[in-house]
């Protein structure tokens, strides 16, 4: 490869999964634009996967790729080995592109492209292909259309049941000295604070963003995912990011009172509904499924059950409903070991 201006800054978060982090790179080095860099930031746990890692691209900057590495110390989380990527991008526009999806040959051309015809907006993002295994980027190609919106497109809805995937994003560089990266106090949901602070700076300033409908980003879908084996977890800070952004809503007035009403109502039936999904995900993986679990996935599942008494109480503490939920459960299954737990904490105070 010759020598290239870098205009746009491609920061890989990894952690593990070295075969797909391959694909991921192949991904990069077969773009037809090459005015590109690559940061590579990992958190890797294992030592075999970071040297793994590190040979990787060694190979490929062998090969004339501009690609850099970063490792601080392994497992810091989605978040901040994202933002440590993101401090060093030398470039003018950034994308993030996780380490398990792909990208067509074109899309950093085409992003790069769209940015210097349209000066006046700040970021675009992709809608995803959803794929497991192989993905043929020429077969879904055939009709990408790149779309304006004003931000209260998501604001007056979407944004409390849907976001936009890391991998689909890329932005100004600039965009990042007014949102400061992502959310290091989420585990989770630390993406879709991302995106929310990007649609509400669009918000404040009256800005447009653009969305390619489809035929660029391939999302890998797999049961590595931490999300799908932390899901309690993942529920629990689902509502403290809504709790948050209402706060938002109501200082900003982006809707009216009964139009956040029923954004929460929505918020609160898609988590309970989520939660449902992931526990029969989890029943069917695990032959030692929590048997509590099991009377919580049968209650979520019941059309007139427990998802449509919560969702009209909205917001009662997700933390409380589930903690009443294990006590009455053992309570009507488990009582002899119920009665035991309680005379132990008993014995604790009476000494």
């Amino acid at each position: 490869m010759k020598k290239n201006i870098i205009k746009l800054s491609v920061v890989v978060p990894t952690h593990g999964r070295v075969n797909l982090f391959e694909d991921t790179l192949k991904s990069l080095y077969y773009q037809n634009c090459k005015d590109f860099e690559v940061i590579i930031s990992d958190d890797s746990p294992l030592i075999e996967d970071r040297d793994k890692i590190k040979k990787l691209v060694s190979l490929y900057q062998y090969k004339g790729m501009i690609i850099k590495y970063i490792f601080t110390k392994p497992n810091i989380l989605q978040a901040p080995n994202t933002n440590q990527g993101l401090k060093i991008a030398s470039g003018s526009y950034i994308r993030i592109l996780h380490s398990d999806d792909l990208i067509s040959p074109q899309c950093i051309g085409k992003e790069i492209e769209f940015f210097e015809k349209n000066p006046e907006v700040d970021f675009l993002y992709h809608c995803s292909i959803a794929f497991s295994k192989q993905l043929d980027f020429v077969a879904e190609q055939e009709d990408v259309k790149m779309n304006l919106y004003k931000s209260k497109f998501w604001l007056d809805r979407s944004i409390f049941t849907h976001t936009v995937l890391p991998s689909c994003l890329c932005f100004r560089s600039s965009l990042l000295s007014q949102v400061k990266g992502m959310d290091e106090s989420y585990k989770f949901l630390c993406d879709w604070q991302l995106f929310f602070d990007f649609v509400m700076d669009s918000y404040k300033k009256d800005k447009s963003f653009c969305c390619f409908n489809a035929g660029y980003v391939g999302w890998r879908m797999h049961e590595e995912s931490v999300s799908s084996t932390l899901f309690i977890e993942h529920f629990l800070e689902h509502e403290r990011f809504i709790r948050n952004i209402i706060e938002i809503y109501k200082q900003e007035k982006i809707v009216s009172k009964r139009k956040l009403k029923q954004n929460i109502y929505d918020a609160t039936k898609y988590r309970y509904s989520r939660l449902l999904n992931d526990l029969k995900k989890y029943k069917k993986n695990n032959s030692k499924f929590i048997p509590y679990l099991h009377y919580l996935s049968f209650l979520l599942s019941r059309k007139y059950g427990i998802v449509h008494c919560l969702v009209k109480l909205v917001f009662i503490p997700s933390q409380i409903i589930l903690i009443l939920f294990h006590f009455i459960y053992q309570v009507i299954f488990e009582p002899k070991n119920c009665i035991e737990k309680i005379e132990k904490k008993l014995a604790f105070l009476w000494k």
